[in-house]
């Protein structure tokens, strides 16, 4: 099997004027594999409920490869655990 690497990308946007105020951000794209380990869901439950708004969206790296946001999948977890610790 062969291992795709995502490498994290950053940023920062400053604004100048009465103070500096600087924000830095790191986003990770994870691929299929990692996101079914993170959740625990299978392929098709994950395109079921994406499809029906209820889990992040994939973003497209090329023709067919997609990915999805670290930030994004991490807090569909936690808004999973809060969830249930309500319940």
């Amino acid at each position: 099997m062969k291992k795709v690497v995502i490498a994290s990308c950053s940023y920062s946007s400053g604004i100048h004027g009465s103070g500096d105020v600087s924000t830095e951000v790191h986003e990770r794209l994870i691929r299929l594999e990692e996101v079914m380990s993170r959740t625990g869901l299978t392929r098709a439950l994950m395109y079921q409920m994406m499809k029906a708004g209820d889990f992040p969206k994939s973003v497209k790296l090329t023709g067919r490869a997609v990915a999805w946001q670290s930030s994004l999948v991490d807090k569909w977890i936690q808004r999973r655990i809060e969830s249930a610790k309500q319940e």
